[in-house]
């Protein structure tokens, strides 16, 4: 049964992935993408000599730059995702900081009570002055005022601490549901694309190209190693608020060798 020698749908599909490398800044990705796009244009030139084969590769590089548009936006999607994630723990980022601040001069503030002036009918004079405290009662009362300064200043370090480490987790979760986001976005483009170019290889060829394996797995072949491993509990979990800055790296990593290590996997 006769079937394209130049440019199987599989082939279509893995070359248009790699032309994807263009959306990246790793230099390798781009260099893949040009590859890529050699292998098209010398596949084109070559099904110049075959009518059979001109008409079929030609509707195959119109439904690849479809394609490539339709990646391309999913892509900018993803990044406006991530931008949107990074501006709004950025400004979480910034109310830390004014909190920080706001500890430093609660603590200032405090250690300056025994100093502060108040009014009197004799004119100003200093909350010691006014309570007539001696020496030594006013150089404990400042230690006090000092030491309650401290704290305070210590609490909203703490919590402020915790608040950050957390804003981080959470950042790490989001941009991963955005990336498990585009991932199946990808996915079903490539599984459409592989449909779209067989239906042309059957109008041309009058059958399928032969294949060993199923679409679906065809796909999931292309994009091993790139779909989100989280923990099959995690988005539970978040929603309850019981993962932690420490148990997140089990979390996120979903190895089965650590869940034992969880408190929470059976929860």
């Amino acid at each position: 049964m006769a079937h394209t020698k130049l440019l199987p749908p599989a082939m279509a599909v893995r070359l248009l992935w790699a032309r994807t490398g263009l959306f990246s800044d790793d230099e390798r990705s781009n260099s893949s993408a040009v590859i890529a796009e050699g292998d098209l244009n010398s596949i084109k030139a070559r099904a110049e000599t075959d009518d059979q084969e001109k008409l079929y590769v030609l509707g195959v590089l119109a439904t690849l730059n479809a394609a490539f548009r339709n990646l391309d936006i999913i892509h900018k999607k993803r990044e406006m995702n991530f931008q949107e994630n990074q501006s709004l723990r950025s400004s979480f980022l910034e109310s830390t900081k004014e909190a920080l601040d706001f500890g430093n001069k609660a603590r200032d503030a405090v250690k300056s009570i025994p100093a502060m002036v108040i009014g009197g009918s004799a004119g100003s004079l200093t909350l010691v002055k006014a309570l007539n405290l001696s020496s030594l009662n006013a150089w404990l009362v400042g230690l006090l005022c000092a030491g309650i300064g401290y704290l305070v200043n210590i609490l909203i370090v703490r919590k402020t601490r915790q608040s950050k480490m957390k804003m981080f987790v959470m950042q790490d979760y989001e941009r991963g549901v955005y990336f498990d986001q585009y991932f199946r976005r990808v996915s079903n483009s490539l599984l459409s694309l592989y449909s779209e170019i067989d239906q042309l290889h059957k109008n041309t060829f009058d059958a399928s190209y032969p294949m060993d394996k199923s679409p679906t797995e065809f796909v999931d072949d292309i994009l091993k190693g790139l779909r989100p491993t989280y923990c099959k509990h995690v988005h539970r979990h978040i929603r309850e608020k019981i993962i932690t800055p420490e148990l997140w790296p089990i979390c996120e990593t979903g190895k089965k060798e650590a869940v034992g290590n969880c408190p929470n996997w059976q929860n």
